[in-house]
Protein backbone atom coordinates (compact mmCIF):
# COMPACT_ATOMS: atom_id res chain seq x y z
CA UNK A 1 0.00 0.00 0.00
CA UNK A 2 1.50 3.31 -0.88
CA UNK A 3 0.46 6.79 0.32
CA UNK A 4 -0.15 9.23 -2.33
CA UNK A 5 -0.22 13.22 -1.50
CA UNK A 6 -2.72 14.57 -4.59
CA UNK A 7 -3.95 17.93 -4.98
CA UNK A 8 -7.33 18.96 -4.20
CA UNK A 9 -10.16 18.02 -7.03
CA UNK A 10 -10.22 20.79 -9.21
CA UNK A 11 -12.08 22.30 -12.19
CA UNK A 12 -11.98 21.88 -15.90
CA UNK A 13 -10.16 25.27 -16.59
CA UNK A 14 -8.30 25.40 -13.44
CA UNK A 15 -6.92 21.75 -14.66
CA UNK A 16 -5.76 23.01 -17.75
CA UNK A 17 -4.30 26.11 -16.24
CA UNK A 18 -2.12 23.78 -13.69
CA UNK A 19 -1.20 21.44 -16.51
CA UNK A 20 -0.27 24.30 -18.77
CA UNK A 21 2.47 25.63 -15.65
CA UNK A 22 3.82 22.44 -14.81
CA UNK A 23 4.44 21.27 -18.72
CA UNK A 24 8.40 21.75 -18.62
CA UNK A 25 8.03 20.64 -14.35
CA UNK A 26 8.33 16.76 -14.31
CA UNK A 27 8.07 16.17 -10.32
CA UNK A 28 5.14 16.91 -7.81
CA UNK A 29 2.01 15.64 -7.55
CA UNK A 30 -1.18 15.72 -9.59
CA UNK A 31 -4.79 14.76 -9.54
CA UNK A 32 -6.46 12.36 -11.63
CA UNK A 33 -8.99 14.90 -12.68
CA UNK A 34 -5.90 16.89 -13.72
CA UNK A 35 -4.77 14.56 -15.62
CA UNK A 36 -8.24 13.08 -17.64
CA UNK A 37 -8.86 17.08 -18.17
CA UNK A 38 -5.21 17.32 -19.24
CA UNK A 39 -6.04 14.53 -22.08
CA UNK A 40 -8.92 16.05 -22.87
CA UNK A 41 -7.22 19.38 -23.60
CA UNK A 42 -4.34 17.35 -25.69
CA UNK A 43 -6.92 16.03 -27.68
CA UNK A 44 -8.83 19.10 -28.90
CA UNK A 45 -5.14 20.90 -29.78
CA UNK A 46 -4.11 17.00 -31.83
CA UNK A 47 -7.65 17.73 -33.93
CA UNK A 48 -7.55 21.26 -34.65
CA UNK A 49 -3.56 20.55 -35.60
CA UNK A 50 -5.04 17.17 -37.88
CA UNK A 51 -6.98 19.42 -39.39
CA UNK A 52 -4.58 22.51 -40.83
CA UNK A 53 -1.54 22.45 -42.85
CA UNK A 54 1.04 25.50 -42.70
CA UNK A 55 2.88 26.60 -45.63
CA UNK A 56 1.85 23.34 -47.63
CA UNK A 57 3.24 21.05 -44.47
CA UNK A 58 1.70 17.78 -44.34
CA UNK A 59 -1.20 17.51 -41.66
CA UNK A 60 -0.30 14.48 -40.22
CA UNK A 61 3.40 16.25 -39.76
CA UNK A 62 1.78 19.06 -37.80
CA UNK A 63 -0.35 16.52 -35.50
CA UNK A 64 2.77 14.18 -34.98
CA UNK A 65 5.08 17.84 -34.14
CA UNK A 66 2.14 18.55 -31.71
CA UNK A 67 1.54 14.55 -29.94
CA UNK A 68 4.91 14.54 -29.01
CA UNK A 69 5.53 17.27 -25.98
CA UNK A 70 1.71 17.16 -25.30
CA UNK A 71 2.03 13.35 -24.56
CA UNK A 72 5.45 13.51 -22.31
CA UNK A 73 3.71 15.87 -20.34
CA UNK A 74 0.49 14.17 -19.74
CA UNK A 75 2.28 10.43 -19.19
CA UNK A 76 4.69 12.43 -16.57
CA UNK A 77 1.05 13.67 -15.25
CA UNK A 78 0.21 10.20 -15.52
CA UNK A 79 3.35 8.87 -13.48
CA UNK A 80 1.98 11.85 -10.88
CA UNK A 81 -0.67 10.03 -9.78
CA UNK A 82 0.78 6.69 -9.41
CA UNK A 83 -0.25 5.25 -12.25
CA UNK A 84 1.37 2.14 -14.59
CA UNK A 85 1.96 3.11 -18.21
CA UNK A 86 -0.76 0.72 -19.35
CA UNK A 87 -3.27 3.90 -18.56
CA UNK A 88 -1.38 6.12 -20.62
CA UNK A 89 -1.32 3.34 -23.75
CA UNK A 90 -4.82 2.94 -23.27
CA UNK A 91 -5.67 6.35 -23.16
CA UNK A 92 -3.15 7.57 -26.33
CA UNK A 93 -4.68 4.76 -28.39
CA UNK A 94 -7.89 6.30 -27.75
CA UNK A 95 -6.50 9.55 -29.00
CA UNK A 96 -4.93 8.08 -32.22
CA UNK A 97 -8.23 6.18 -32.58
CA UNK A 98 -9.90 9.76 -32.06
CA UNK A 99 -7.67 11.23 -34.42
CA UNK A 100 -7.71 8.61 -37.39
CA UNK A 101 -11.33 8.24 -37.39
CA UNK A 102 -11.65 12.00 -37.77
CA UNK A 103 -8.72 11.99 -40.71
CA UNK A 104 -11.03 8.99 -42.63
CA UNK A 105 -14.23 11.48 -42.29
CA UNK A 106 -12.76 13.73 -44.22
CA UNK A 107 -13.03 13.85 -48.07
CA UNK A 108 -9.89 15.51 -49.98
CA UNK A 109 -10.93 17.66 -52.90
CA UNK A 110 -9.19 17.38 -56.29
CA UNK A 111 -6.43 19.35 -56.90
CA UNK A 112 -8.42 20.35 -60.50
CA UNK A 113 -11.87 19.87 -59.25
CA UNK A 114 -12.76 21.83 -55.49
CA UNK A 115 -15.78 20.76 -55.82
CA UNK A 116 -14.97 17.02 -56.48
CA UNK A 117 -14.85 14.22 -54.09
CA UNK A 118 -11.33 12.38 -53.97
CA UNK A 119 -11.73 8.73 -53.78
CA UNK A 120 -8.10 8.09 -54.09
CA UNK A 121 -7.28 5.04 -51.37
CA UNK A 122 -3.72 6.02 -51.04
CA UNK A 123 -4.54 9.16 -48.42
CA UNK A 124 -6.39 7.11 -46.18
CA UNK A 125 -3.73 4.24 -46.18
CA UNK A 126 -0.87 7.07 -45.45
CA UNK A 127 -3.05 8.38 -42.28
CA UNK A 128 -3.43 4.99 -41.04
CA UNK A 129 -0.08 3.95 -41.22
CA UNK A 130 1.41 7.25 -39.73
CA UNK A 131 -0.95 7.14 -36.75
CA UNK A 132 -0.19 3.93 -35.95
CA UNK A 133 3.66 3.48 -36.50
CA UNK A 134 3.69 6.95 -34.47
CA UNK A 135 1.86 5.52 -31.14
CA UNK A 136 3.66 2.24 -31.75
CA UNK A 137 7.12 4.12 -31.66
CA UNK A 138 6.54 5.40 -29.08
CA UNK A 139 4.86 4.02 -26.66
CA UNK A 140 7.06 0.36 -27.07
CA UNK A 141 10.30 2.01 -27.92
CA UNK A 142 10.21 5.12 -25.83
CA UNK A 143 7.86 4.01 -22.82
CA UNK A 144 8.37 0.44 -22.53
CA UNK A 145 10.77 -2.18 -22.44
CA UNK A 146 10.33 -6.06 -21.61
CA UNK A 147 12.45 -8.17 -19.48
CA UNK A 148 12.81 -11.92 -18.29
CA UNK A 149 13.26 -12.23 -14.50
CA UNK A 150 16.36 -15.12 -14.89
CA UNK A 151 17.31 -15.16 -10.95
CA UNK A 152 15.83 -15.19 -7.10
CA UNK A 153 17.60 -12.17 -5.85
CA UNK A 154 13.63 -10.97 -6.08
CA UNK A 155 11.95 -13.37 -4.74
CA UNK A 156 8.59 -13.36 -3.52
CA UNK A 157 8.06 -9.91 -5.35
CA UNK A 158 9.58 -11.48 -8.81
CA UNK A 159 9.66 -15.30 -9.44
CA UNK A 160 12.21 -16.98 -11.46
CA UNK A 161 10.45 -17.07 -15.23
CA UNK A 162 8.18 -13.72 -14.50
CA UNK A 163 8.31 -11.21 -17.73
CA UNK A 164 7.71 -8.07 -16.78
CA UNK A 165 7.38 -4.24 -18.68
CA UNK A 166 9.94 -1.53 -17.67
CA UNK A 167 8.63 1.71 -18.12
CA UNK A 168 11.26 3.83 -18.98
CA UNK A 169 9.55 7.34 -18.80
CA UNK A 170 9.15 6.70 -15.01
CA UNK A 171 12.86 8.50 -14.22
CA UNK A 172 12.87 10.49 -17.51
CA UNK A 173 15.62 9.84 -19.76
CA UNK A 174 19.19 9.36 -19.82
CA UNK A 175 21.85 7.44 -22.21
CA UNK A 176 20.90 3.80 -21.15
CA UNK A 177 16.97 4.24 -21.98
CA UNK A 178 17.28 5.76 -25.25
CA UNK A 179 20.80 4.89 -27.18
CA UNK A 180 21.63 1.84 -25.25
CA UNK A 181 24.35 3.63 -23.46
CA UNK A 182 25.64 5.43 -26.47
CA UNK A 183 27.53 8.37 -25.13
CA UNK A 184 24.70 11.30 -26.29
CA UNK A 185 24.61 13.01 -23.10
CA UNK A 186 25.10 12.32 -19.32
CA UNK A 187 22.82 12.35 -16.51
CA UNK A 188 18.93 12.63 -16.96
CA UNK A 189 16.68 14.58 -18.31
CA UNK A 190 13.20 15.15 -18.26
CA UNK A 191 12.46 12.99 -15.15
CA UNK A 192 11.64 12.98 -11.21
CA UNK A 193 13.60 11.10 -8.79
CA UNK A 194 12.82 7.52 -7.82
CA UNK A 195 10.32 6.93 -4.76
CA UNK A 196 11.90 4.79 -2.14
CA UNK A 197 10.55 1.11 -2.62
CA UNK A 198 10.35 1.42 -6.28
CA UNK A 199 12.02 -1.88 -7.60
CA UNK A 200 13.69 -0.75 -10.62
CA UNK A 201 15.89 -1.94 -13.70
CA UNK A 202 19.65 -0.32 -13.87
CA UNK A 203 22.86 -1.06 -15.63
CA UNK A 204 24.97 -2.62 -13.27
CA UNK A 205 27.54 0.27 -12.61
CA UNK A 206 30.93 -2.30 -13.02
CA UNK A 207 30.18 -2.48 -16.40
CA UNK A 208 27.58 -0.08 -17.11
CA UNK A 209 26.73 -3.36 -19.91
CA UNK A 210 24.51 -6.00 -17.83
CA UNK A 211 20.88 -5.31 -16.77
CA UNK A 212 19.92 -5.88 -13.06
CA UNK A 213 16.84 -5.26 -10.92
CA UNK A 214 16.47 -4.59 -7.40
CA UNK A 215 14.37 -2.37 -4.79
CA UNK A 216 15.55 1.09 -3.89
CA UNK A 217 15.67 1.53 -0.08
CA UNK A 218 18.28 4.44 -0.04
CA UNK A 219 18.08 7.67 -1.81
CA UNK A 220 20.91 10.81 -2.01
CA UNK A 221 21.88 11.48 1.39
CA UNK A 222 20.43 8.67 3.32
CA UNK A 223 22.46 6.74 5.94
CA UNK A 224 21.63 2.61 5.46
CA UNK A 225 22.11 -0.35 7.77
CA UNK A 226 21.26 -3.61 8.30
CA UNK A 227 21.38 -4.83 11.77
CA UNK A 228 20.22 -8.06 12.74
CA UNK A 229 18.62 -8.79 9.51
CA UNK A 230 16.34 -5.89 9.77
CA UNK A 231 16.84 -2.75 7.36
CA UNK A 232 18.02 0.56 9.27
CA UNK A 233 16.96 4.36 7.26
CA UNK A 234 18.49 7.39 9.24
CA UNK A 235 19.32 4.81 12.27
CA UNK A 236 15.91 4.09 12.41
CA UNK A 237 14.68 0.00 12.22
CA UNK A 238 11.97 -0.65 9.39
CA UNK A 239 9.29 -2.40 10.51
CA UNK A 240 8.57 -6.10 9.87
CA UNK A 241 5.77 -8.43 10.38
CA UNK A 242 6.05 -12.08 9.90
CA UNK A 243 3.61 -14.09 7.60
CA UNK A 244 3.88 -17.53 6.04
CA UNK A 245 7.55 -18.56 4.93
CA UNK A 246 8.06 -19.10 1.12
CA UNK A 247 9.71 -21.53 -1.31
CA UNK A 248 12.79 -19.58 -2.97
CA UNK A 249 16.61 -20.20 -2.95
CA UNK A 250 18.58 -19.58 -0.06
CA UNK A 251 22.31 -18.36 0.01
CA UNK A 252 23.39 -21.39 -2.18
CA UNK A 253 20.62 -21.04 -5.03
CA UNK A 254 18.97 -24.25 -3.16
CA UNK A 255 15.13 -24.10 -2.88
CA UNK A 256 14.62 -24.13 0.70
CA UNK A 257 12.19 -22.75 3.24
CA UNK A 258 12.62 -19.26 3.95
CA UNK A 259 11.12 -16.61 6.40
CA UNK A 260 8.85 -13.75 4.23
CA UNK A 261 7.80 -10.54 6.03
CA UNK A 262 6.18 -7.42 5.46
CA UNK A 263 8.06 -4.65 5.39
CA UNK A 264 6.73 -0.99 5.63
CA UNK A 265 8.69 1.78 4.64
CA UNK A 266 8.23 5.41 6.25
CA UNK A 267 6.21 6.58 3.30
CA UNK A 268 3.74 3.83 3.77
CA UNK A 269 4.77 1.43 0.92
CA UNK A 270 4.15 -2.18 2.06
CA UNK A 271 5.95 -5.05 0.45
CA UNK A 272 7.19 -8.62 0.31
CA UNK A 273 10.34 -9.49 1.54
CA UNK A 274 12.04 -13.23 2.22
CA UNK A 275 15.59 -14.26 4.28
CA UNK A 276 17.16 -17.13 5.13
CA UNK A 277 18.16 -15.85 8.67
CA UNK A 278 18.73 -12.94 10.35
CA UNK A 279 22.76 -13.38 10.46
CA UNK A 280 25.75 -13.29 8.73
CA UNK A 281 27.49 -10.70 6.28
CA UNK A 282 24.84 -9.67 4.36
CA UNK A 283 22.84 -8.90 7.51
CA UNK A 284 24.78 -7.35 9.44
CA UNK A 285 26.60 -4.52 7.53
CA UNK A 286 28.28 -1.26 8.45
CA UNK A 287 26.82 1.72 7.88
CA UNK A 288 26.50 3.66 4.29
CA UNK A 289 26.12 6.91 3.18
CA UNK A 290 24.79 7.29 -0.27
CA UNK A 291 26.04 10.33 -2.17
CA UNK A 292 24.68 12.47 -3.95
CA UNK A 293 22.68 11.57 -7.55
CA UNK A 294 23.16 7.45 -6.16
CA UNK A 295 20.99 5.33 -5.28
CA UNK A 296 21.20 2.14 -2.37
CA UNK A 297 19.34 -1.03 -4.26
CA UNK A 298 19.03 -4.40 -1.91
CA UNK A 299 17.00 -7.71 -2.99
CA UNK A 300 14.05 -8.50 -1.66
CA UNK A 301 15.33 -12.35 -1.35
CA UNK A 302 18.01 -10.86 1.32
CA UNK A 303 20.21 -13.57 1.56
CA UNK A 304 20.26 -14.67 -2.27
CA UNK A 305 21.13 -11.06 -3.97
CA UNK A 306 24.33 -9.40 -4.85
CA UNK A 307 23.26 -5.48 -4.18
CA UNK A 308 24.55 -2.52 -2.75
CA UNK A 309 25.36 -4.18 0.13
CA UNK A 310 28.20 -5.52 -1.69
CA UNK A 311 31.14 -2.79 -3.44
CA UNK A 312 31.64 -3.20 -6.98
CA UNK A 313 35.38 -3.81 -5.87
CA UNK A 314 34.17 -6.82 -4.84
CA UNK A 315 32.10 -7.54 -7.15
CA UNK A 316 28.77 -6.54 -6.13
CA UNK A 317 26.29 -3.98 -7.23
CA UNK A 318 27.29 -0.92 -5.05
CA UNK A 319 25.66 2.56 -5.52
CA UNK A 320 23.56 3.20 -7.91
CA UNK A 321 24.07 5.72 -10.42
CA UNK A 322 21.19 8.26 -10.86
CA UNK A 323 21.83 7.86 -14.85
CA UNK A 324 22.08 3.92 -15.13
CA UNK A 325 18.37 3.57 -14.16
CA UNK A 326 16.57 2.31 -16.69
CA UNK A 327 12.57 2.43 -15.51
CA UNK A 328 10.42 1.26 -13.03
CA UNK A 329 8.67 -2.32 -12.97
CA UNK A 330 5.35 -1.76 -13.53
CA UNK A 331 3.51 -5.17 -14.48
CA UNK A 332 4.32 -9.10 -14.84
CA UNK A 333 2.82 -9.32 -18.37
CA UNK A 334 3.95 -13.04 -18.43
CA UNK A 335 4.85 -15.77 -16.10
CA UNK A 336 6.53 -19.17 -16.61
CA UNK A 337 7.75 -21.62 -14.38
CA UNK A 338 11.49 -22.09 -13.69
CA UNK A 339 13.31 -23.43 -16.64
CA UNK A 340 10.63 -23.05 -18.71
CA UNK A 341 10.85 -21.13 -22.25
CA UNK A 342 8.86 -18.50 -23.81
CA UNK A 343 9.40 -20.22 -27.58
CA UNK A 344 7.27 -23.52 -26.59
CA UNK A 345 3.81 -21.95 -26.17
CA UNK A 346 2.62 -25.72 -26.76
CA UNK A 347 3.80 -25.70 -23.01
CA UNK A 348 2.01 -22.74 -21.71
CA UNK A 349 -1.03 -24.56 -20.65
CA UNK A 350 1.35 -26.57 -18.09
CA UNK A 351 4.43 -24.11 -17.60
CA UNK A 352 1.70 -20.95 -16.88
CA UNK A 353 1.63 -18.97 -14.13
CA UNK A 354 -1.98 -17.92 -14.64
CA UNK A 355 -2.55 -15.97 -11.13
CA UNK A 356 0.51 -13.96 -11.99
CA UNK A 357 -0.88 -12.56 -15.35
CA UNK A 358 -0.69 -8.71 -15.77
CA UNK A 359 0.13 -8.49 -11.67
CA UNK A 360 1.09 -4.68 -10.66
CA UNK A 361 4.25 -4.83 -8.77
CA UNK A 362 4.24 -3.32 -5.48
Amino acid sequence: MTTNNVTPSVSFVEAIKICIKKFFIFNGRASRKEYWYFWIFCTVLISIASSITFLQTPSYLITILTLIPLTAAATRRLHDIGKSGWWNLISLTGIGIFILLYWLCQKPKDEHNKYADNVDGSSTITKLSVITLFILFFEIIFSFKPYDIPSGSMVPTLLIGDNVFVSKLSYGLSKYTIAEGLPLFDGRIFGSPPQRGDVAVFKLPRDNRTDYVKRIVGLPGDRIQMIGGVLNINGEPVKLQRIDDVIGPDHLGHPSHLAQFLELLPSGKVYHICQENNSGPFNNTPLYVVPPHQYFVLGDNRDNSSDSRVAMSSGGVGFVPEENLIGRVDVIFLSLADGAKIWTFWRWPFDLRVTRLFQTVN
